[in-house]
């Protein structure tokens, strides 16, 4: 993670926690608490990215910050998500019940930034999935950080930037592709001669003018595809 977003992150954290907080220190309250969700197959705990985020914002703000690791399962899979937002969303409560005036910081990494996702009330594709931090304890938490490629992401990257007509030109074009590779392959294989050298030399030639037709089939291909069946 990059040190400078931490620094960011940390100078944030100290002008929402100033020093002087009488009450969070005579409840014997940490200056900030920090919830944190580790990325898929991260080991229990923080992850290493945690660890980099908590240990950043120590050292440049110098004060007492507790650090709590979200329990779930971090799977390939990531159906767990909700269990780590559930979770989640009990320590800031636990926190800010015990100790209302302690900020609160809630971070997540690859798939826990889905999970950040979740307890943010974040929608994916307009759909609200999952259990989301009730809004009277929203004040607690003074940042949020996401860090990697949360599912809500992708999919509105995917909604902005993936057309159906790119699939389908792909889908044609690799019919062509196999056509030329295969043709090419039985056209030279079928005249070889002159035993392994003579194979040798069939494949080179093969390859070689697979690889010209492709190219120049798929500079075809985009044209008649973009500019005139796909114009609109």
């Amino acid at each position: 993670m990059s040190l400078t977003a931490a620094t960011l992150l940390g100078a944030g954290v100290l002008l929402m926690a100033p020093g002087a907080n009488p009450s969070a220190k005579a409840d014997n309250c940490p200056d900030v608490s920090v919830t944190f969700a580790r990325g898929t197959d991260e080991p229990q705990g923080l992850g290493r990215v945690g660890e980099a985020l908590v240990d950043a914002l120590r050292q440049n703000t110098g004060k007492n910050i507790d650090a709590y690791a979200v329990n779930y399962r971090a799977t390939l899979l990531q159906i767990h998500g909700n269990d780590g937002a559930k979770d989640a969303i009990k320590h800031i409560k636990d926190v800010a019940d015990k100790c209302p005036a302690t900020p609160q910081v809630l971070g997540g990494y690859s798939q826990g930034a889905s999970v950040v996702d979740i307890v943010t009330g974040t929608q994916i594709g307009g759909v609200g999935w999952g259990d989301s931090l009730p809004p009277q304890y929203a004040s607690h938490v003074v940042a949020v950080t996401s860090i990697g490629v949360s599912t809500h992401t992708y999919v509105s990257a995917l909604q902005n930037f993936f057309f159906v007509k790119d699939l389908v030109s792909g889908l044609i074009k690799a019919v062509f592709f196999g056509a030329i590779i295969g043709w090419m392959g039985c056209y030279y294989g079928f005249q070889t001669e002159g035993g392994a050298e003579g194979v040798g030399i069939a494949t080179t030639r093969a390859v070689v003018s697979s690889c010209v037709l492709v190219l120049i089939t798929d500079y075809v291909l985009a044209n008649v595809l973009f500019r005139f069946i796909f114009a609109s």
